[in-house]
């Protein structure tokens, strides 16, 4: 074992640690029994992980208490969601 994968990414490199050769069946055998366990899938609209993701700096900088961007957030998805109609 030892030594760090590198695996490039459009955002940086990846630096993954190197898994042991014993360890390697062992990790695809449980992958796939969680793979085969999973019974549902969820789709997600970008477009509202989008305004919760422009809204959310204002909060993390101090510059907005949590209530309001809840606010805007809220009411920004609502409008969304009539356009969608």
């Amino acid at each position: 074992m030892g030594g760090i994968h590198h695996i490039s990414d459009p955002e940086g490199d990846i630096r993954i640690p190197a898994i042991a050769p014993e360890l390697v069946s062992e990790i695809v055998i449980h992958t796939k029994m969680l793979i085969e366990q999973i019974d549902r899938t969820y789709l997600v609209d970008s477009n509202l992980v989008f305004i919760v993701l422009e809204e959310l700096p204002s909060y993390l900088h101090g510059n907005k208490l949590a209530q309001d961007i809840a606010r805007v957030i809220q009411s920004r998805v609502q409008t969304y969601l009539w356009e969608l109609r």
